[in-house]
């Protein structure tokens, strides 16, 4: 396997500092931590390239908060000054790495994402009678760190960059529940770094196991074939492969599932012939709305969040068979402020 060095040059060079800050500022314009930062942009870059240069960068706390939608989840929102480092590391890493992922792991890919996941799922729906989907317990909160690093040092032979590697998993143990392993929930590279740690398996199935039929996003996959028995096998093996990684299946979360019958995956269930909205997801949405109007009649919410809210959920229900849906959603939620007035 080659190996990589010379590479923190790369990540430290104020042209891709600027792209990194480019990238931590989508989404986030109105946050005031960043307009803090771009006020004085080429200044905070000049500084955070010396710290990184002279190894004297540190990288800080998190901010934790909890979501419960679709599931609670604690996440741990590393503050703005280390997201431009992390995307500054991506930035060099990502291409790198990315040549070594299967074709069907989907997240945090350039060109890939939940949308193309669900098309690839839909497509092996046509072509295989069962699936089995596998989720793993608790999975961020069970990556065992110093396994994770192994595995980077396989790609990567610079010791610097091996050094802010180490600092950003490190920071980990600053996040509650994160003191002996895991990685939280929430950043860039973690995101990154769960992908690169489940790599092995996707080449285990695909080519050891010989499954054609196989997505992952993330900590979630799916393994399609003709077969029922053939699936229970690999689950086994999967499981296996897993243990070594100081990972476990949640075994009343794995079940094989006809095609032909719809699956849940992403918020959809999805058939060979179709895709419909989860219920739970529809009313749960609704409720959001019923939310962002009350925030809006109150004008505590600021008009493009409520557009943003809105276009975000059309853009990814319109990739299931929803038209009805959508009206019967949006008809009864008037807002008191029209576009483009804040």
């Amino acid at each position: 396997m080659r190996t990589h060095n010379n590479l923190f040059e790369k990540i430290v060079s104020f042209e891709n500092l600027l792209l990194a800050a480019k990238f931590a500022r989508r989404g986030k314009r109105q946050k005031y931590a960043t307009a803090r930062f771009n006020l004085d942009l080429e200044c905070e870059l000049w500084r955070l390239q010396n710290e990184l240069v002279t190894k004297s960068w540190r990288h800080g706390g998190y901010h934790n908060f909890k979501i419960f939608e679709p599931k609670e989840r604690l996440i741990s929102a590393a503050s703005y000054r280390d997201r431009v480092a992390h995307h500054a590391l991506h930035n060099i890493l990502g291409p790198i790495f990315d040549s070594t992922f299967v074709f069907d792991s989907y997240a945090t890919r350039l060109g890939k994402g939940t949308h193309r996941a669900i098309d690839r799922f839909q497509e092996f729906a046509r072509r295989y009678r069962y699936v089995i989907k596998c989720d793993i317990k608790k999975y961020f909160f069970n990556i065992d760190r110093n396994i994770l690093f192994d595995f980077i040092c396989k790609k990567v032979a610079c010791l610097d960059t091996l050094w802010m590697i180490r600092e950003v998993l490190d920071s980990s143990t600053r996040c509650p529940g994160f003191e002996e392993k895991g990685i939280p929930i929430g950043n860039l590279t973690s995101q990154f770094f769960a992908n690169i740690y489940l790599n092995g398996l996707d080449h285990l199935i695909k080519e050891d196991m010989l499954c054609k039929g196989y997505v992952r996003y993330m900590d979630d996959s799916v393994i399609f074939d003709d077969d029922k028995s053939h699936l229970w096998q690999i689950k086994t093996k999967v499981s296996e492969c897993l243990a070594r990684l100081g990972l476990e299946l949640h075994e009343n979360k794995c079940r094989i599932y006809r095609t032909s019958h719809g699956v849940p995956f992403f918020g959809m269930i999805i058939f060979d012939t179709h895709r419909r909205i989860k219920r739970q997801n529809l009313i749960r949405y609704k409720r959001r709305l019923k939310r962002l109007q009350g925030l809006d009649r109150d004008g505590l919410v600021k008009w493009h969040h409520v557009r943003q809210s809105v276009q975000s959920w059309i853009g990814h229900v319109k990739h299931a068979n929803s038209y009805k849906i959508r009206d019967l959603v949006l008809k009864d939620i008037v807002f008191q402020r029209q576009a483009g007035v804040d």
